[in-house]
Order: C-alpha cells, then structure tokens, then sequence
C-alpha cells in the first residue's frame, strides 16, 4: 500500500467514524477489505491522528480551558471508543498543564497547601498533587547531586596519563622501568575517574 493509497483510505475510514463507527468496526471494515495487519494498523495511526487534531482544535477554539472540554464536551455522533480515545487524549493535555503550573508554583516556594488548594480538581486530585511534587522533588535533588563535569581536573587527569606514559617509554626504551611513570598514569586515572565526596 503506497503512502498516498494509506492516506486516502484513512480519510475515508475518519469521514465514517466521524458518522459514528467505532475504531472496532473500521479495523473489521479495513480486513474486510483485504488489508494486511501491517497497513490496517498504519491507516488506524493516521485515523487517530485526524480525530485527535480535529477534537484538538475544536477544545482549542471552542471551550476555554481543556478542563472546560472535559467537563462540557458532548458529541452523539461519534461511538464511545473515540469518546474514550478524545477524552483521555485533552485529560493527558489538562494534566502537562497542571504540570507546568505546579512546576511554576514550586520554583516560586510558595507553600505545599496553597499548590494543592490552587491546581486540584476533578481531573488532577490532592493525592496526584502530592505524588507529582514528590516525584518532581527526587528528581530535583538528584539533578542536584549529578556531578558535573570538571574541564581541569579532567584535564590534569589527561596530563598525568600522558606524561607517565611518555615517561614509561623513554625508560623502556632506554632498557630500565620507570616506576615515576607507572605513578604518573595511576595518578591520571585517579583523576579522571575518582568522585567527588560530598
């Protein structure tokens, strides 16, 4: 099946869902029709995405918020699966806002209480809240405990390695060992790999 083929045959499948098949009934009506697995699951993605972008722009231009959407959209002409499909779709979006609000609200330190009190509601409750900060919090300290990268020491690390190598050599080639060198690049190593204690 061609992209163009895959295309045409989604936009036919969405102009009957939007008359009210469910995504079950294309994805029959697509093997009735002798489609593979393979493009029967392509042209599914593509239909998805066209129900998605409508109802996108439809909680974008006619409802205030997607909270507004979730708790006011109504449409009798498509089946449940694509309500269902919608619904958890703008619920995902509605949840990243209050993500980034709370994310807001906790570079800001305003108290526990008052973020909950301002982002719950019926769709992201006190314990999803709660459970978000904690996540956000772990991740913070842990971003906070990452050790970065210290160009010198990395630097001085590369520098003993060298010169104890090169110091190495030249005793080797010169018929004796050099314990100075083997120092040398022991050193470096330490450097270049040892982590700082806190």
């Amino acid at each position: 099946m061609t992209y163009q083929e895959k295309v045409a045959k989604a936009e036919e499948c969405f102009r009957m869902i939007l008359l009210g098949q469910s995504l079950k009934d294309i994805n029959t009506y697509l093997k009735n029709e002798g489609l593979n697995y393979i493009d029967t699951s392509k042209v599914l993605k593509s239909i998805e995405v066209f129900i998605l972008e409508k109802y996108e722009n439809i909680a974008r231009t006619e409802f205030e918020t997607p909270k507004d959407f979730l708790n006011n959209w109504k449409d009798s002409n498509i089946s449940s699966d694509v309500y269902t499909l919608v619904f958890n779709h703008i619920l995902e979006k509605h949840k990243e806002d209050k993500k980034n609000y709370i994310n807001d609200r906790l570079r800001k330190e305003i108290p526990l209480d008052w973020i909950i009190d301002e982002a719950q509601d019926e769709f992201f409750s006190a314990d999803d809240i709660t459970q978000y900060i904690e996540k956000r919090k772990l991740t913070l300290e842990l971003d906070k405990h990452a050790e970065v990268s210290d160009p010198n020491k990395r630097n001085k690390g590369l520098s003993f390695i060298f010169f104890g190598i090169i110091f190495t050599i030249i005793f080797l080639i010169a018929g004796r060992f050099s314990f100075g060198g083997i120092v040398l690049i022991i050193v470096g190593i330490f450097l270049l790999f040892a982590k700082k204690n806190n």
